[in-house]
């Protein structure tokens, strides 16, 4: 179990990582029908940006300005922030662009025992090192050293996380909530999307207590104001 060093300062209050979802931003209501080319389902009223590259409906939630977005819910994820955090390989807490976009990149995840393996996927946007400072502190998925992290040299897009329905009925089918479903197979037609899987590829363990204790103390404090001064609530 990895211990977080002290050089590590207390997170600011009122920190809300930017794909954190909030409490107005609720999924809008759709109507589902079968899909008139080809099997699968659609949305009645659909639009071209109802669906990914891979063809994949997505739900549909509320975009709001951030002064209308309500109370912050740190337990769920707005599924269009993931989506584009991962897309763009954005920091999944403050948003910042890598600062190389070839990679590596870093992804932060709860720990299952072992390292981050090659081939494992993953539905959590990477970090950069500041904000996974902040991360291990405020996810309580996270705390008590319940993490793991490596550099990633590629993440291909694998799926999606999303509800599967019935092709019959078009019913959500019982316990198929947030399923991980894989692009291209036969329960992608069926699947409406709200997180986006990567694989990730070319994994090297990081070291963030060297990374942290790199940075300093005082650089990490630098860093977490200009974090706090972009997503506090």
């Amino acid at each position: 179990m990895t211990e977080v060093v002290v050089v590590l300062p207390a997170a600011p209050p009122g920190v809300v990582p930017y794909v954190a979802a909030r409490s107005e931003e609720r999924l809008l209501p759709a109507r589902l029908v079968h899909r008139r080319a080809g099997a699968g389902i659609a949305y009645a009223d659909e639009t071209p940006h109802d669906r990914d590259s891979f063809g994949v409906p997505w739900v549909r939630p509320r975009l709001l300005p951030k002064r209308r977005r309500g109370e912050p819910r740190l337990q769920d994820v707005h599924p269009y922030r993931q989506r584009r955090a991962m897309l763009n390989m954005r920091c999944q807490v403050c948003s910042r662009p890598p600062a190389d976009e070839a990679g590596p990149h870093l992804f932060l995840l709860r720990s299952t025992g072992g390292p981050v393996r090659e081939g494992e996927r993953t539905a959590s946007p990477p970090v950069c090192v500041p904000c996974a400072g902040l991360a291990v502190q405020l996810c309580k998925a996270l705390q008590g050293g319940q993490w793991v992290a490596a550099w990633v040299r590629h993440t291909p897009a694998w799926g999606v996380r999303g509800t599967v329905h019935d092709p019959a009925t078009l019913q959500p089918l019982p316990g198929r909530y947030m399923e991980p479903v894989e692009y291209g197979s036969p329960l992608a037609a069926w699947t409406v999307a709200a997180r986006l899987v990567v694989e990730l590829q070319g994994v090297t363990a990081a070291d963030l207590e060297r990374e942290w204790a790199v940075l300093g103390r005082t650089r990490l404090e630098e860093e977490f104001t200009r974090v706090a001064d972009l997503v506090t609530a």
